[in-house]
């Protein structure tokens, strides 16, 4: 069985905005799940929801950015080692 590494940057965030993945989910209009794949690294947000993401989170869009690029380059050195 395969696992990925959840992005503890992303949770860490959340965390610090004093969020729920449930707060983020409702926020942004999307379902729970789709918050608990960003931060397992298995999907990325639409772009088009990355401000109002990064507001919640009381970040800028380039944090964001850099803590989902983050996710990705996880996700891909997961996949290569195995």
């Amino acid at each position: 069985m395969r696992r990925r590494r959840v992005n503890t940057r992303l949770v860490t965030l959340r965390l610090a905005a004093g969020k729920s993945q449930c707060d983020i989910a409702r926020d942004l209009g999307v379902h729970e799940r789709a918050v608990q794949r960003w931060e397992s690294g298995k999907h990325v947000p639409d772009a088009h929801r990355w401000p109002a993401y990064a507001k919640l989170l009381e970040i800028s869009t380039h944090e964001l950015t850099e803590a989902i690029l983050e996710v990705i380059a996880s996700t891909e050195s997961n996949s290569v080692a195995q």
